[in-house]
């Protein structure tokens, strides 16, 4: 279907006022990204990848040693690793990632709103395709995330075009589309791949039930199992993601990441799964009443189909858990759902002028469950969004009734659609103002010639060493800076599960945040000497331990370095028994920890260790919302509390305080709000969050490492209790004093050390163990002067092996599990959808000749 004068008229409205919404939350001020997870990730991570290709120009990578102290690539493919979206920016390396991703993202919404409305005009009138497609843009689930999870909506055009596909495939038109466009769907993002695959095959039963003349048994077999066919072939085509990103699913997402709880399955009306929550469809009530009528009305099969396929997403969260992988009822995977509720939408509109719409059965139960919803509520991302969503559903309830009204009396169908859009449209833009979008200058501050100054200093070292950057830690966490720069952070849903537990359960880091996935950048001197953090960066907002010392400055940045950082890859012959290691109590597990290398055999059986002492610990003291418990305080501040402690034993420089605590913010049944615990000691933070926040962190222990900025004794701590409900009980201290290590540094060969290969040498002094700080996973293989060793994992979470003494020249690969098996599904793939092309022309030559007799 062509597109008239008309057409082009409500694409420019719509694509308008899209852009005018754009530059009203950006007001050339801010950026099209959100500080939520967009600085930290959505950028970052492919900024990552992109620049690992210019430098290696392997295609397909295994392996990042840049960041999280070296990891799976695999682990980072949810922020599209083979995204068709990010691939294109590898032709414009002059442009830098941050407004590559801004422009497509744009673009991107703007595509998305060209081929929905196109796809409604061949279904409705061009103004109800207008309505539905201000609906589409508006939706929250869609423009929000546009600018904050771009993988939540990336794939959006090619979902479209799939539906448009689906629709030929029936008309037995270009069948291998199908297959092109869901396995561009997937690649965009495996995780809203399943999602997408589902609504296609949802809109393949709807588009048969619509076009089949008499529905059989076998006529549904045969068309199913041709299209599943199909489906298959694209899931096929994209097994080089697929195969080795199930592995990393399977061993790289901890269980505690997700809250699950069983009464989540239990059916209920999850009213904000359609409405208004950025996190789901983000539409309007209609949609609900458009699912109700398709329904319980007077509807053709088809509809009615779908109908009941959007009542399951509506009452039946084990339906959406499906989507999710059995993760968790999240119902963002409901976006993918949205065009064809939209569809619904459309559908009602045509029933309520051919009065097929029952009126008598739709409202009632709408209304019904509107009231279940607004007493009993249903989860969404956050808490305090969903007594907004509550009552944004019963307001947009009463204007619907209102409508209604009005309609009956003035007959007039335009009034529907047009209060429809306006609803919509007004709750997405208040819900894209709302969201908190980076400004401009922080970006050009992290990214400043400053930044990249002290960066280019790191790569003069002469061996691979860590940096720690202290500035913006929660959006710097992924940025790289140039090849030589390596990173021990990472923040990723999927992550090394070994060196997260190692980050938080053996170096007993700070946990500052709400989810455990973030692997920030630590503050703790022990763990920055651990990684090999021998530079560290930083402004004048934070100072680094004494052990630090400045060496150059850029603007108002600072470099510091720590002579006394372990190298990255070193040998040792202090071996300690992994069993024994376990046995023994924090802190003195510390220093054991820091003073050996923990082998799975062999090593001794015991670990002295004199340089760690417990001292008195200090006193809180009471004060207006603290009060003296048994063992501890009860904090219970309507607003943040400071104070200054003084230490009974004073921190001499080179020394760590470790400060433990145990934290109790489980107060729901004594009639107390629950809120996260926070507590700050000389600015070091940790938190503990609500209870009933799905990503609970369990951070029930606070462990701090501090020690003095200057070369004067640390007498006093600056203690920040942030306002909430919790007890603190249990503190206590002790002194650490850092023992330089006798350890054999490993120098790394720069140019030969890229993309999967690590390539040194070392000179041993004494037969022991090679230990390189790099988390242990599958996929590792050593070469010891060419020879191949088995890869073990040693301290408890990184790679290493037996090495005797002597020069040895040493060669480390890693080959991602299953990516060998992916490659060939993928050519297999390939292979199938050229056969299925070749068939498909020979059928249609075969038609045309005879057509032409």
């Amino acid at each position: 279907m062509k597109l008239n004068k008309k057409n082009y008229i409500h694409l420019a409205v719509l694509i308008g006022g899209y852009l005018l919404m754009v530059v009203c939350i950006t007001r050339f001020t801010y950026a099209y990204g959100s500080k939520l997870d967009w600085a930290s990730q959505h950028f970052a991570i492919p900024d990552n990848i992109r620049r690992m290709f210019y430098e290696s120009g392997d295609p397909f990578p295994d392996f990042i040693l840049n960041l999280g102290a070296g990891e799976n690539i695999y682990n980072f493919s949810y922020y599209g690793l083979y995204s068709p979206i990010i691939l294109l920016s590898y032709l414009f390396p002059f442009v830098p990632m941050y407004i590559y991703i801004q422009v497509v993202s744009i673009i991107g919404v703007c595509v998305s709103i060209f081929l929905f409305y196109r796809w409604m005009n061949r279904k409705f009138t061009a103004n109800t395709a207008l309505a539905l497609s201000v609906m589409f843009e508006f939706s929250t689930g869609f423009s929000v995330h546009s600018h904050r999870h771009i993988m939540f909506v990336s794939y959006m055009p090619f979902l479209l075009l799939a539906f448009g596909a689906v629709e030929n495939y029936f008309k037995s038109r270009r069948k291998y589309a199908l297959v092109i466009y869901t396995f561009l769907c997937i690649m965009c993002c495996y995780y809203f791949g399943v999602a997408s695959v589902a609504a296609i095959a949802v809109y393949g039963v709807y588009e048969y039930l619509r076009t089949a003349e008499n529905v059989t048994a076998r006529d549904i077999w045969k068309k199913g199992f041709h299209f599943a066919g199909r489906i298959m072939t694209a899931v096929f085509m994209a097994g080089v993601l697929l195969l080795p990103t199930l592995y990393c699913l399977m061993n790289g997402r901890d269980a505690g990441n997700a809250k699950r709880d069983l009464a989540m399955l239990l059916p209920r009306v999850n009213m904000g799964f359609f409405c208004f929550d950025n996190y789901g469809m983000g539409l309007t009530v209609v949609s609900v009443i458009a699912v109700v009528s398709a329904v319980v009305s007077k509807n053709k099969k088809h509809t009615r189909f779908l109908g009941i396929v959007m009542l399951s997403f509506l009452l039946l969260p084990g339906t959406v858990m499906l989507l999710n992988g059995g993760l968790y009822a999240d119902s963002k995977v409901l976006i993918p759902f949205m065009p064809l509720c939209l569809l619904l939408v459309g559908r009602l509109g045509e029933q309520v002028a051919d009065k097929s719409f029952r009126w008598i059965l739709a409202m009632p139960i709408t209304a019904a469950f509107v009231a279940l919803f607004s007493f009993f509520g249903a989860s969404v991302e956050l808490p305090q969004w969903g007594e907004l969503v509550r009552m944004l559903v019963v307001a947009d309830f009463w204007i619907v009734l209102a409508v209604c009204g009005i309609y009956r009396v003035i007959k007039k169908k335009k009034l529907l659609y047009v209060s429809a859009a306006v609803v919509a449209a007004t709750a997405g833009i208040i819900a894209n103002s709302a969201d908190k979008l980076i400004a401009l200058k922080d970006i050009n501050y992290l990214f400043s010639d400053d930044m990249y100054s002290l960066a280019d200093t790191v790569r003069q070292d002469g061996n691979l060493v860590r940096t720690a950057n202290l500035i913006s830690r929660s959006n710097t966490v992924n940025y790289v800076y140039n090849n030589d720069y390596l990173v021990s952070n990472v923040y990723s849903s999927l992550h090394n599960k070994r060196y997260n537990r190692f980050y938080y359960r053996q170096m007993h880091n700070e946990n500052e945040f709400r989810n455990t996935a973030l692997t920030a950048q630590s503050q703790s001197l022990l763990y920055q000497v651990y990684m090999g953090q021998k530079y560290l960066i930083t402004n004048n907002k934070m100072t680094p331990s004494v052990m630090y010392k400045k060496v150059k400055e850029s603007g108002e940045l600072s470099l510091y370095r720590c002579d006394a950082a372990m190298p990255l890859g070193f040998s040792s012959s202090n071996l300690l028994n992994e069993q024994a290691y376990y046995e023994i109590s924090y802190p003195q597990s510390l220093g054991a920890l820091m003073n050996n290398i923990i082998v799975p055999e062999g090593g001794t059986r015991s670990a002295e260790n004199g340089a760690i002492k417990p001292v008195a610990p200090f006193e809180i003291g009471e004060r207006e919302g603290i009060t003296a418990i048994k063992g501890g305080y009860a904090v219970r501040l309507e607003k943040t509390a400071k104070l200054q402690v003084r230490l009974p034993e004073s921190v001499q420089p080179g020394e760590i305080v470790l400060v433990t605590m145990d934290i109790d913010n489980n107060f729901r049944r004594k009639l107390l709000p629950n809120r996260d615990a926070k507590i700050y000691i000389n600015g070091i933070k940790n938190n503990l969050t609500d209870p009933s926040w799905k990503y609970y962190n369990n951070n029930t222990t606070f462990e701090f490492a501090l020690s003095p900025k200057d070369d004067k004794p640390m007498d006093t701590l600056d203690i920040k209790l942030v306002r909430g409900n919790y007890n603190i009980k249990n503190i206590q201290c002790h002194v650490m004093t850092l023992e330089e290590p006798d350890v054999d540094e490993f120098m790394f060969d720069k140019e030969k050390t890229k993309g999967d290969s690590i390539v040194g040498s070392i000179d041993v002094t004494q037969d022991g163990y090679f230990k390189m700080s790099i988390p242990y996973t599958e996929g590792f293989t050593a070469y010891i002067d060419g020879e191949e060793t088995e890869v073990e994992c040693v301290d408890t979470a990184f790679i290493g092996f037996p090495i005797a003494k002597g020069h040895h020249d040493i060669k480390i690969t890693f080959t991602a599990p299953l990516k060998g098996e992916g490659l060939l599904m993928s050519a297999g793939g390939i292979v199938i959808l050229g056969i299925l092309i070749g068939f498909e022309i020979y059928e249609n030559k075969k038609k045309t000749k005879k057509e032409d007799v």
